[in-house]
């Protein structure tokens, strides 16, 4: 799931019409959100949520920081300082650095598993968390913090939303109601309720949504939208997908897939264009197929000489559980 998610994500950024975006909008990243709660506990393990935020900070907010600092100061080093011979290049550094304004997703993520972390310690009943997604929704829909296109430290808002998907996540794997699409009349009905909300969405335009702007016209609705569409991939990965060797690939490296895609979508575009002119309906695939295929270059790359970027870092966590 999380290896289809992310090709979807490289599909958005490679130019893909209205048509596909509309499709893949409600859940290519409240699917990300959903599985990151969903694999974030486990239950009938002992919680530890220091343990948990050390884990955090190693897999996530780490490599964030380190891609981050690594593309910022090769971007300023050439065009501020190379270019316009101004070395005023650390205190905007550091205002990016402490608003975490930079990598919209990458924050929300962040700032969701965190609280995430924090609800699972006072509880991990399913009610508990049930009633949590209502009130972080309402939180978010009765404060500023659902006013579109207004930027919020660490992309707040849209970690509210994440968060929701998240807790839901967890609650599915507590209660095992992925079981349930597994029957057949089930799998079936998630089969055919999406495409139908699509149809419908197409002629009446009603899930307009945007995390990155925090822009939801409707979010009751959306919520509809994306947990169809999320059934919907569970179903089709796990009964046409299942071990696809490419999707595995994609989604355990999706860390490293989402920091580089858009710079070798823009080296793609740059090299090749669309000489036959192709449709965008066509060429953005195309193009998204090639970033998949050249994106395993800079994936090694960094997995080899970066590990620490690729979410690989232990040196704290595991000295924690040796301790322990």
């Amino acid at each position: 799931m999380r290896g289809v998610c992310m090709f979807l994500v490289i599909l958005h950024h490679s130019g893909a019409p209205w048509e596909y975006n509309k499709f893949l909008a409600p859940f290519f990243l409240s699917g990300f959100f959903f599985l990151s709660g969903y694999l974030f506990y486990l239950p009938g393990k002992t919680w530890d949520w220091k343990y948990k935020l050390i884990r955090i900070a190693e897999s996530l907010l780490l490599p964030y920081l380190l891609y981050w600092t690594l593309t910022y100061f090769a971007k300023a080093a050439y065009y501020e300082v190379y270019l316009e011979g101004n070395w005023d290049i650390f205190l905007p550094y550091l205002r990016e650095l402490l608003s975490g304004s930079k990598l919209w997703f990458m924050s929300a993520i962040i700032v969701g598993e965190v609280l995430l972390a924090g609800i699972l310690s006072v509880s991990r009943n399913s009610y508990y968390l049930a009633g949590m997604i209502v009130l972080v929704s309402l939180l978010w829909w009765l404060t500023p913090l659902s006013v579109p296109f207004r930027f919020w430290p660490w992309h707040l808002p849209a970690a509210c939303i994440a968060l929701c998907f998240m807790l839901l996540g967890v609650i599915v794997r507590t209660r095992n109601l992925l079981a349930y699409l597994d029957k057949r009349w089930v799998a079936v009905l998630a089969l055919s309720v999406y495409p139908a909300l699509y149809a419908l969405d197409v002629v009446f335009d009603i899930t307009r949504v945007s995390f990155a702007r925090n822009y939801f016209s409707n979010l009751p609705m959306f919520y509809l939208y994306a947990l169809c569409g999320i059934a919907f991939v569970y179903v089709f990965c796990s009964k046409f997908w299942f071990g696809n060797r490419v999707l595995h690939y994609l989604g355990r490296n999706s860390l490293l897939m989402y920091f580089f895609c858009h710079q070798v979508i823009l080296l793609i575009v740059r090299l090749v264009g669309n000489e036959w002119d192709f449709p965008a309906s066509i060429w953005s695939v195309q193009v998204a197929c090639a970033a998949c295929l050249l994106l395993v270059v800079p994936v090694e790359v960094a997995k080899r000489w970066l590990p620490w970027m690729a979410g690989r870092c232990r040196v704290v966590s595991g000295r924690y559980g040796n301790g322990k």
